[in-house]
C-alpha cells in the first residue's frame, strides 16, 4: 500500500522505529490527515476521527479555503502488518543515557534541526522534539540525525491511531 503522492513527496516512504522489536510504518495512497487548530465536534465525511483535533480522510487533500487556514494537513501511514492508520503530529520522542540532562543535549539537538517541545520532569534524559521548521515532514526525515547523536539510546515519532476493537 505504499506510494509517493505529489502532494506527500517530502514524506518518506517508510518510518521504521527500533525498540524491543521493530514496528514499521508505510507512506498511504488515498488518505490524508487534517489536523484542526480547534477542537472539532463532528466530520461527516470523515473516515476515521483520531481526536478531538486530527481526523482521516479519503481522496486527494482538498479543503474549502476557510479550513485550510484553521488546519494542517499531512500524510497517513499505516502500521504494518495490520494496516492500522496512523497520522505523525509532528513531534519526535529522544530518550538520552539516564546520566544525560536534555538540557545539557540542547545545542546538538538544535544542529540536527529540531527544538525541544517539552521536557519531562520524571525523566530528565528525555524530551519530546519538534523540527525547527515546523514541518511534520521534516520531523520525520531528520530522524537519523538524532540517532546519530552519541548517547541516544532511542528516537521515536509520535504516531496516534485511533482506538479498535479486538
Amino acid at each position: 500500500m505504499s506510494v509517493q503522492q505529489n502532494q506527500f513527496q517530502q514524506y518518506p516512504e517508510e518510518v521504521t522505529v527500533n525498540n524491543t522489536h521493530t514496528v514499521v510504518y508505510s507512506l498511504t495512497s488515498g488518505y490524508y490527515a487534517v489536523h484542526f487548530k480547534e477542537s472539532i465536534a463532528t466530520l461527516p465525511h470523515a473516515v476515521q476521527i483520531i481526536s478531538n483535533e486530527i481526523a482521516i480522510f479519503q481522496g486527494e487533500p482538498g479543503l474549502p479555503k476557510q479550513l485550510t487556514q484553521a488546519a494542517t494537513i499531512t500524510a497517513v501511514y499505516a502500521l504494518e502488518p495490520s494496516g492500522l492508520m496512523a497520522v505523525p503530529t509532528g513531534q519526535v520522542m529522544i530518550r538520552f543515557a539516564e546520566s544525560v540532562a536534555i538540557e545539557s543535549q540542547e545545542a546538538v539537538i538544535r544542529a540536527a534541526g529540531y527544538e525541544i517541545a517539552q521536557t519531562l520532569f520524571y525523566a530528565p534524559h528525555t524530551a519530546w522534539l519538534r523540527a525547527t521548521s515546523g514541518e511534520v515532514a521534516d520531523a520525520l526525515c531528520w530522524i537519523s540525525r538524532l540517532k546519530a547523536i552519541d548517547q541516544v539510546e532511542h528516537v521515536e515519532p509520535q504516531m496516534v491511531m485511533g482506538r479498535s476493537m479486538k
